[in-house]
């Protein structure tokens, strides 16, 4: 479902947002407080220990690895770093987020103002995104959906329960609101109990 609104947004010539959406997809982002203020190097400029920074982006590789640092998250307040790999393997993946970060960076010229990566208005983009959603078959959307949809995506493909919590920057069990039962590993699920009991 993901590709048929990213090729939607881009036959409309929503090219922003169709990247903004597969960066928040890929790398599991917050979209309110991580994708939106997303900045290319917002310590650019400031004095080492500043705190009036977002993000910075790393491209390696030629672009094929692209991380990005975070001054701070939600459950990580003294920050973290979020690595993506290229998904193309053969030719060009419509749903890859290192590319997508790369080609934004190429045509957003950041450095004015704030430096973020995207200019979007989140309020418009979601009536739009609704309107693709609905046009394509997915009637129900929210910015939420992304970071769901790519939790759901990993369970089903078998990827285990620890590696989930670590791509989406999850510190508890909230993630198993996403995910079916039959896909996550009962010592793990056994194991995230105890600690959030022991936490208490």
């Amino acid at each position: 479902m993901a590709r048929k609104v990213v090729r939607r947004l881009v036959q409309l010539n929503q090219v922003t947002l169709a990247r903004f959406v597969v960066v928040a997809k890929a790398f599991m982002l917050r979209v309110a407080s991580e994708a939106a203020p997303l900045q290319v190097n917002g310590r650019r400029g400031l004095s080492e220990g500043d705190a009036r920074w977002h993000s910075a982006l790393k491209v390696e590789r030629d672009g094929k690895v692209v991380s990005i640092e975070f001054r701070r998250r939600k459950n990580r307040p003294a920050g973290d770093e979020v690595v993506r790999r290229c998904s193309c393997r053969q030719s060009p993946d419509i749903l890859c987020g290192p590319c997508a970060i790369v080609g934004q960076m190429r045509e957003a010229a950041p450095g004015r103002g704030d430096g973020r990566l995207f200019n979007l208005d989140l309020r418009q983009a979601l009536l739009t995104m609704r309107s693709v959603c609905s046009e394509v078959g997915a009637p129900h959307f929210s910015w939420h959906c992304l970071r769901r949809g790519t939790a759901q995506d990993l369970a089903a493909a078998g990827t285990d329960l620890g590696q989930i919590l670590t791509a989406g920057g999850w510190s508890s069990s909230a993630v198993l609101r996403y995910v079916s039962s039959k896909d996550v590993d009962s010592r793990v699920l056994v194991d995230m109990h105890l600690e959030a009991s022991d936490s208490e």
